[in-house]
């Protein structure tokens, strides 16, 4: 008679956790969901600011070189980098005009492709 009242006893058990076993086994599933979506939203972030600051750099170039090209050189403010730069280029005997023309294109070129995908991840992060 002990033995069937033990076996009873670890059914009835069984039966009593079970449910309880099935919702922990349920949150954890949901928390490893909740988990990667926070994971891919912080990524996400991440490429858009990482976009944001590339787009401001590549405008702030852009800037430079129309400054320069309307004789307003003065106003730059980049530093030693970008007048390095110029000096390089004007060593190495390229057209100063017709080269910064071409550089701004292809930066308003950069810039419009770079706005044009931040934009759409951000509003995939939204």
């Amino acid at each position: 008679m002990v033995f069937k009242q033990d076996t009873n006893h670890f059914f009835q058990t069984q039966t009593t956790t079970d449910p309880f076993l099935v919702h922990l086994h349920s949150l954890l599933t949901y928390s490893h969901a909740n988990r990667a979506v926070l994971k891919l939203r912080d990524q996400k972030q991440l490429d858009f600011e990482d976009l944001s600051d590339y787009l401001s750099g590549v405008t702030q170039e852009r800037d430079r070189l129309s400054a320069i090209i309307s004789g307003h050189a003065g106003s730059t403010g980049l530093g030693l980098s970008a007048y390095l730069k110029d000096k390089v280029d004007a060593l190495r005997g390229a057209d100063d005009d017709r080269s910064r023309v071409e550089k701004m294109r292809k930066l308003d070129a950069k810039i419009k492709e770079v706005g044009i995908f931040r934009f759409g991840t951000f509003s995939s992060v939204c």
